[in-house]
């Protein structure tokens, strides 16, 4: 694991320092309202001391795992759970779970285009058109949206997205789009990274490796 260093002036916060933050700073209001309209469970993660190698005597054992906090009755009761701990580090999982505690994944999508309107996606999600895309977005409280159109219709579709409390995008249409102040937007360019994919494979050492699984653990590197 790479050494943590922190910002010039800055120190680790003593446990003390963090049983304070805690109890006195950690706003549960400002939590609730950031959560805010997501639907299904939130769960929560602390990290002892993994950086800091400053923890609790008792969680020795647990200094450098990251413990997930997913029973819990409301958030006084995550922020009794965190005090408990005193970690150096508290967030919460961008995954949403359902009643089983399975992952919940798209729950929506739309197309321009009109003959792949009533396809069914794998996960058992139906396209419908973009003249639903409003109705539907706030009925499900979407807060993303992913943009995958040709780039002559991507600005078409953003207009449409901005005028619903859609808080971000992941943009794979390779155009550069208009956005209002505050909405937040990722470009994905499959032109970049595959230039990046090559640049990196055109530099590696002529690998011997047999084409195939072998019985040995492997795993992949993330390269781009």
């Amino acid at each position: 694991m790479s050494k943590y260093f922190m910002p010039e002036g800055m120190r680790p916060a003593t446990m003390e320092e963090r049983r304070e933050f805690y109890a006195e700073e950690f706003d549960l209001k400002k939590v609730a309202d950031w959560l805010k309209g997501r639907r299904g469970k939130t769960k929560f993660a602390v990290i002892m001391g993994r950086h800091t190698k400053i923890f609790l005597p008792e969680y020795r054992a647990d200094r450098d795992t990251t413990i997930i906090i997913d029973e819990y009755a409301d958030l006084a009761d995550v922020q009794r759970q965190i005090l408990e701990f005193l970690p150096e580090a508290a967030y919460y999982d961008r995954n949403i779970y359902d009643e089983a505690d399975r992952p919940l994944g798209q729950e929506l999508a739309f197309d321009v285009d009109p003959e792949k309107i009533g396809r069914i996606l794998p996960g058992g999600v139906v396209i419908a058109p973009m003249s639903a895309l409003k109705k539907e977005a706030l009925e499900k409280e979407v807060e993303i949206a992913v943009i995958a159109t040709p780039a002559s219709r991507a600005q078409e579709v953003v207009n449409q997205i901005v005028e619903i409390p859609i808080r971000g995008s992941l943009n794979f249409s390779p155009s550069q789009l208009h956005l209002p102040e505050g909405f937040l937007v990722h470009h994905i360019d499959f032109t970049v990274k595959l230039d990046r994919l090559a640049y990196r494979l055109s530099h590696l050492k002529q690998s011997t490796r047999q084409p195939g699984l072998n019985d040995k653990p492997w795993i992949s590197k993330h390269l781009l």
